[in-house]
């Protein structure tokens, strides 16, 4: 039973992992650009406190990378994301927000996160702005505003998008870690 639910699993996994967006997602993504985002309710990672993040508290906008430990997509996404936080330090807060608590701690540089990382975010968060696919990558103002917000893996065409919103050059994805 268990052999036939894991190669289920694995058969949903493949089907997802090779089948592109439709034209319809891009822009499924672009409507939260201008929403305003309420603040960050989380627990950090690095202190287990709970924690308000408001963008009104850092001068230039906000990134938020949205994770999963188990996310096959944010281990292949390391090398981007970290050369995009070692790129624009200076110019974003950036943060992360795991959307699963269970492994985060193991899971931060196995996917790549050398800046605070959060978990268990409000609902009101989670849900105002559709965080339930990841890796997910937003770009908020300081005043709350979502200047911009890509969902998946950074492939060619979001790797391009990405590299020209930020002004940088990215490494692309890792290999899939093969099975073992």
């Amino acid at each position: 039973m268990l052999l036939t639910l894991l190669a289920g699993s694995l058969a949903m996994n493949v089907v997802l992992a090779v089948r592109r967006p439709a034209p319809e997602s891009r822009r499924a993504t672009q409507a939260l650009t201008g929403m305003l985002a309420p603040s960050m309710i989380a627990k950090s990672v690095s202190t287990g406190t709970v924690e308000v993040v408001s963008y009104r508290s850092f001068p230039q906008p906000t990134v938020v990378y949205v994770f999963m430990p188990t996310c096959s997509w944010c281990a292949r996404n390391r090398a981007n994301i970290e050369s995009l936080a070692q790129q624009c330090k200076e110019r974003f807060h950036l943060l992360a927000l795991s959307l699963n608590e269970h492994g985060v701690d193991a899971s931060l540089d196995r996917i790549g996160i050398r800046f605070p990382a959060y978990t268990g975010a409000s609902s009101e968060f989670v849900h105002s702005l559709g965080l339930n696919a990841t890796p997910q990558l937003l770009v908020i103002s300081p005043e709350g505003k979502v200047i911009e917000n890509w969902i998946g893996a950074w492939d060619t065409e979001q790797q391009k998008e990405i590299e020209t919103f930020f002004h940088v050059r990215l490494p692309g994805l890792l290999p899939p870690h093969p099975p073992g």
